[in-house]
């Protein structure tokens, strides 16, 4: 087969794909006009995704909601999910929880993991560590990955189930043989720490290298801490800034921290204290505590910064309230001496 041959027939196969793509989604929303819950909610994950039709997030929106009121969970889960981002609608997360409850209570198994993740963190219910627990064993059971990774978490952190770290390796395994790639990401930290395994910082950084390519921002952040380190893979200060900066890009506040320190300290990359302070406040103002704590020393010392005691008592209040105990030693410090 020549080459024009194999360009003609690669146009001609990817023709029919955007065809069946098309078919695909009108029988989607011939099905859901005639009141098939599940097809409005599937034809509502291809309008967020763009696949075989023009990407319309509202649509989307609309179709969630019509296959929820039609007794789907998969549509449930999805408005549960708009309502705890609050994308599109008002953001509540009391009606987000009371929707992955409902999905959750119709055997959807990631909806499960979702209630989990609310109880966990006391967001629209009262929170409940144990409950948290109870939901993660339901959804991983129920085939959840993610519910798996999360109850991996529960045990290695002790929350709501007694500590077994090797239990919570074995649910990271699960999870990131099902294709999950922040339990890729956790499974990495368990060989990094030798936690509940043997430690291997080889076996870490693969891992690591996994969850990034997967699309963890936090396997991205860790395997640059593997890079600046020289943890299981060559040191490469440059490719360890260019992965903090993907993984703070795509919404990691530790890895934005981490591109700040870089910058502060010019290693892998130009030195530039202006957009040290840029990153750390973009840290602290995605919950990262020592991001908050770094930009704090930085006004209070006046490091590449003009000095702010003021500024940098505000970010050490900061701090503190996200539980840095140096945040806090820091803000009491300076409290007493004043800031002027």
């Amino acid at each position: 087969m020549n080459a024009a041959t194999r360009l003609l027939l690669l146009v001609l196969l990817s023709s029919a794909a955007q065809v069946c793509l098309a078919e695909d989604s009108t029988i989607l929303q011939s099905q859901c006009s005639r009141g098939v819950a599940l097809s409005c909610a599937l034809l509502g994950e291809k309008y967020d995704d763009g696949d075989g039709v023009v990407r319309d997030r509202l649509r989307a929106l609309q179709l969630y909601r019509r296959a929820c009121d039609g007794g789907d969970g998969v549509g449930c889960n999805h408005l549960g999910v708009r309502y705890d981002s609050g994308e599109g609608v008002e953001r509540d997360p009391v009606k987000a929880a009371r929707l992955y409850q409902q999905a959750c209570n119709g055997g959807h198994a990631l909806a499960c993991s979702n209630l989990g993740t609310s109880y966990g963190e006391g967001e629209g219910v009262r929170q409940d560590k144990f409950k948290a627990a109870e939901l993660f064993q339901k959804a991983c059971d129920g085939g959840s990955v993610r519910g798996c990774s999360n109850l991996g978490s529960a045990y290695a952190n002790g929350e709501g189930v007694r500590p077994d770290r090797a239990k919570a390796a074995t649910l990271f395994r699960k999870a990131c043989d099902g294709g999950s790639a922040l339990g890729c990401s956790n499974l990495g930290m368990s060989y990094r720490n030798g936690a509940g395994v043997a430690q291997d910082k080889f076996k870490a950084a693969e891992l690591f290298q996994k969850a990034c390519d997967g699309g963890s921002a936090l396997g991205c952040s860790n395997l640059a801490k593997a890079y600046s380190g020289g943890e299981g893979v060559r040191q490469d200060k440059s490719q360890a800034a260019e992965l903090f900066r993907a993984a703070c890009d795509s919404g990691n506040a530790m890895a934005c921290s981490g591109l700040a320190l870089a910058y502060a300290t010019g290693e892998g990359i130009r030195q530039d204290s202006f957009r040290a302070a840029e990153f750390h406040q973009r840290a602290c103002d995605g919950g990262y505590a020592d991001g908050c704590l770094q930009l704090g020393l930085m006004y209070a010392k006046g490091d590449g910064l003009r000095l702010d005691k003021q500024r940098a008592l505000y970010l050490f209040g900061q701090a503190c309230d996200l539980k840095s105990e140096a945040g806090c030693k820091n803000y009491a410090s300076y409290r007493r001496q004043g800031t002027q």
